[in-house]
């Protein structure tokens, strides 16, 4: 990290050193001036300011602990945690619950230990799949199989899922919420388990779409008191641009960012509405309405308004939709294409036609598409070097839902999947597809599994119902 001894190091010089690279936010002229007052301020503060400076740090410390049961919402804050309650008390309860939790993130690798970018993503990866499963099963009826041993083969998995999103959803709002600038958390999903206890809008609307399959399947479906909970927990998320964030609403302004000290991620002081967020939370308030229309709340009509168009401002000029958890425009502009189709657009809507031939003028001559995570720091659509299955699957499955099930695209993009499968009904490795905050690329090993059987099994159902059609 450092030549020479600790000691001989500069590090008030080295904080502003870095790297060209990754310098993507720089340090503006008022976070520099803000940081060198505030070492003036606490160099000069008076010990019992300081005391109660240190008090509310470690109240607010104390708070994420106890309401994540010690798994904190990341792997940063779970190893800064760590390291306050190691200074602060080494003997005292927190850091031994730290250190039992600790194997919540780190995993064995052939090359070494590695530490996740979360405490796992399994909510998100079960929510998935069971919409996944439960396309394949419409498409396998819709090609002449049984009914009935379809319906066996897959009963023990979507129990299985069921009874893991059952589990896991939040069931009470955090201790000490108003103190800890807390959002309620109550009916909603987290990313990961019930543990972690932070629930997000778009967990929580996939943890909705799922649990509402379900109950054709499942003998005790989840309450749709519970459900009710996590729709009043989305209408509660929604942000005055009609957009839906991550943990909480937007709560600043974008001028906060002249205070972003991180030098490489941007965007990251308030939590902003995000193209994906919405679309989930517009999917999900849109099926819980059609199947139970007489729970719905009157607002709620009214939020998908505005969902649709905080979309419809977010398109970008090329037709496409930005993406912030996926790489990128490609995974952004299939959940666009989702949230506007199901808060009732049109496939003759100009923006569902515009965001159709991004995808169409994006196919790659294999009939893949292919993106590289470099998309999402440059903010800027560039191919990547060969084409991606679940990329591929994604496209698929945007240019399906807007009335392209006909389209030769669709087809050239199916029978890429076809051809990349393997023997065994996998796919092989491919580059990473998931990244957070522009710059951090995160490896989802289950979308591999997931998104080109979802895609496959659309398009053979829709195959069907024009068949039957004609």
């Amino acid at each position: 990290l450092y030549q020479g001894r600790y000691e001989d190091q500069d590090w008030v010089g080295a904080r502003n050193r870095v790297a060209d690279s990754d310098n993507l936010a720089p340090q503006t002229l008022i976070s520099r001036s803000a940081q060198r007052l505030l070492n003036l301020a606490e160099a000069a503060s008076s010990p019992a300011l300081r005391k109660k400076a240190l008090d509310f740090v470690l109240h607010q410390i104390d708070r994420e602990d106890r309401n994540t049961n010690y798994i904190c919402i990341g792997p940063i804050n779970k190893m800064l945690n760590t390291l306050v309650w190691y200074l602060h008390d080494p003997e005292g309860p927190e850091l031994q619950a730290h250190r039992a939790r600790m194997r919540d993130y780190l995993y064995q690798a052939d090359d070494g230990i590695k530490m996740q970018g979360y405490n796992s993503s399994r909510l998100w990866d079960t929510a998935f799949a069971v919409q996944g499963v439960f396309q394949a099963r419409a498409a396998l009826q819709s090609l002449g199989d049984k009914p009935g041993e379809i319906r066996e083969l897959t009963l023990p998995l979507l129990r299985q899922a069921h009874g893991f999103i059952d589990q896991n959803q939040v069931r009470e709002d955090v201790c000490d919420a108003e103190s800890a600038f807390r959002h309620p958390s109550k009916g909603g999903w987290p990313f990961s388990d019930r543990p972690h206890g932070w629930p997000i809008s778009d967990c929580t609307a996939e943890g909705i779409k799922a649990s509402l399959l379900n109950e054709e399947v499942v003998e005790e479906p989840i309450d749709v008191e519970r459900l009710l909970e996590g729709v009043e927990l989305l209408l509660s998320l929604q942000n005055k641009d009609g957009g839906w964030a991550t943990y909480e609403l937007t709560r600043g302004s974008r001028l906060l960012e002249l205070l972003n000290p991180s030098d490489c991620f941007r965007d990251i002081m308030v939590d902003y509405s995000y193209v994906e967020c919405t679309s989930a939370s517009i999917q999900a308030l849109q099926a819980f309405g059609q199947r139970y229309p007489h729970l719905v709340p009157e607002k709620m009509f009214w939020a998908i308004h505005r969902g649709m168009s905080f979309l419809r401002k977010a398109q970008l000029s090329s037709g496409a939709f930005e993406g912030s958890w996926g790489v990128c425009f490609t995974y952004g502009t299939w959940f666009g294409i989702c949230g506007l189709k199901a808060g009732g657009a049109r496939d003759s809507e100009p923006a569902l036609l515009k965001a159709r031939a991004f995808l169409e003028d994006t196919q790659r001559a294999d009939g893949g598409w292919g993106e590289s995570v470099g998309n999402c720091e440059t903010r800027s659509y560039n191919q990547q070097t060969e084409s991606q299955a679940v990329m591929t699957a994604w496209a698929v499955l945007g240019l399906l839902e807007c009335g392209g099930a006909s389209l030769s695209s669709v087809r050239r993009g199916i029978q890429f999947l076809v051809d990349r499968q393997l023997p065994g009904g996998d796919f092989p490795d491919e580059n990473i597809a998931g990244v957070f905050n522009k710059t951090c690329a995160i490896h989802y090993d289950n979308y591999l599994k997931v998104f080109p059987l979802w895609a496959l099994s659309r398009f053979s159902a829709l195959q069907d119902i024009s068949a039957a059609a004609e």
